[in-house]
């Protein structure tokens, strides 16, 4: 690897009891050159941004160096190196902002979550970055009297979302903003909602947009919404008052579709095709589907 003007240098090389570690950040991705010490077997790695779909940094402890992980559509296993500090993990997270939406991170709402995990006594902070387009998928759901939200990346990884006093409530209202926050578009008189939601509160309903598309799972216990460039397809389910729903999440639904209940007035095959009519609009290349089967 012969480098370039605009590379920028990261770490140096890290205490003999780690793995020493070169990396880089290129134009086009992440550069890692690894050494093992006692063996001196070395590995090259090189993670383009166009794969990346997380990143996440440990921060240090008493007990634990810290560790930078990151994600990619293209491999099974996440790369993870030790001893980078903050101000490091800042710099990849701001490069893969700007490569990917040709904005600086300032200029584009992201999601960035701050967790905190345990480590002996003490909390361990844990910053994780994914950028909206890399966001498939967002979920709800109940547990007892709490709530949790996750977001799935289009490669299938499930983020947990920090949500403060993690009520019912309060976790409902972190899945409207994370909406908000990725589509920043207003309601539309386009927008059609659907379905039986087996919940007294209205919101909790099945709704379809031009940018995407809301699941009301086990009578309103669960919600997912999805993008629809991850929506394969729909058709009338195998059972009467069924709607059929292809999805595209990889190993964050391994059956591939999701089966929701409809009114007794509301037409399948109708809402198949309008939902399949928006799927072409915002994804005209990807999905070459028909109106009443799923690919």
């Amino acid at each position: 690897h012969g480098g370039s003007a605009s590379t920028q240098s990261l770490t140096e090389i890290l205490p003999t009891n780690t793995k020493q570690v070169y990396a880089s950040i290129e134009p086009s991705g992440f550069f890692a050159h690894i050494i093992k010490p006692c063996s001196w077997r070395q590995t090259m790695v090189f993670v383009p941004w166009s794969s990346v779909v997380s990143v996440s940094y440990k921060v240090k402890t008493c007990c634990k160096d810290s560790q930078l992980t990151i994600h990619d559509c293209s491999s099974k296993a996440p790369l993870k190196l030790s001893g980078l500090s903050e101000e490091e993990f800042n710099s990849i997270e701001a490069q893969f902002e700007t490569v990917l939406s040709g904005e600086t991170a300032s200029e584009k709402a992201t999601p960035t979550i701050v967790d905190t995990r345990c480590c002996g006594e003490k909390r361990r902070a844990v910053i994780t970055y994914t950028p909206w387009p890399k966001v498939a998928a967002v979920w709800y759901e109940q547990v007892g009297l709490s709530g949790r939200v996750l977001y799935i990346t289009s490669s299938g990884l499930a983020l947990r979302v920090p949500v403060a006093k993690a009520s019912r409530e309060n976790s409902w209202k972190v899945f409207l903003k994370a909406h908000n926050d990725k589509y920043k578009a207003e309601k539309s008189d386009k927008d059609r909602a659907f379905g039986l939601s087996g919940s007294n509160d209205q919101e909790k309903r099945c709704y379809l947009t031009d940018q995407s598309l809301r699941l009301v799972l086990q009578k309103g216990t669960q919600v997912i919404e999805i993008d629809l460039g991850f929506i394969i397809g729909a058709r009338r389910g195998t059972k009467n008052g069924e709607l059929d729903v292809g999805v595209s999440l990889r190993g964050a639904w391994p059956d591939n579709v999701i089966t929701v209940p409809l009114g007794q007035k509301e037409n399948a095959r109708e809402l198949a095709r309008d939902i399949n009519e928006r799927v072409r609009r915002r994804t005209p290349t990807q999905h070459p589907i028909s109106d009443t089967s799923i690919v």
